[in-house]
């Protein structure tokens, strides 16, 4: 029987310094891929989880239960990369490989063309807000609901909308401006 997040923080504050590795199995997944989807780079997604789950062990005393576990862990992970992303020099960022399924064999000049599509994506996805970014990343990428973002974000339901929305639009403007898939 899979214990609840709440009760394994009860074990974790009340010593059980073991517990705190089910926490860290059931959601080590899911924050990683949100981290590289809003920094982009292998190396840094890595130590950006390593330090959400750190900050969530010293922290754990301060978590509310009155709230989702995973809506206070995505919330620190979300203000980590933030941070990062503000340390960033824009010249020096790189754009990694989105982690993608295989698809059948294709020409070399399809692939080519999918492939500057998928930069000219990055790129713009990129140059929005990072709390646009984090929205459009939960949901489309990671395929949560709007619900789902709302409360992985830890914030309301039409905030992720208006996020959403306002990424899109600036997703549109951007890629026009610049030529790519929305000219």
């Amino acid at each position: 029987m899979e214990l609840q997040d709440d009760m394994i923080i009860q074990k974790c504050l009340a010593g059980d310094k073991e517990a705190f590795s089910l926490l860290v199995d059931r959601y080590k997944k899911p924050v990683y891929v949100f981290v590289y989807r809003m920094v982009r780079q292998r190396e840094e997604a890595d130590d950006l989880a390593q330090e959400t789950f750190i900050k969530a062990y010293e922290n754990l005393w301060r978590y509310n239960p009155g709230y989702k576990f995973s809506t206070w862990l995505f919330q620190i992970a979300k203000n980590l990369c933030i941070d990062a992303l503000r340390r960033r020099q824009p010249a020096a960022a790189a754009a990694a490989e989105l982690a993608g399924q295989a698809d059948p064999p294709v020409s070399p000049e399809r692939e080519y063309l999918r492939e500057e599509t998928r930069r000219e994506m990055e790129a713009a996805i990129d140059k929005l807000p990072p709390h646009q970014k984090a929205c459009l990343i939960l949901y489309h990428y990671n395929g949560l609901s709007y619900n789902e973002t709302a409360e992985r974000l830890g914030v309301p339901l039409q905030t992720v909308k208006n996020h959403l929305y306002r990424a899109r639009e600036k997703l549109r403007q951007i890629l026009k401006a610049e030529g790519g898939l929305a000219s």
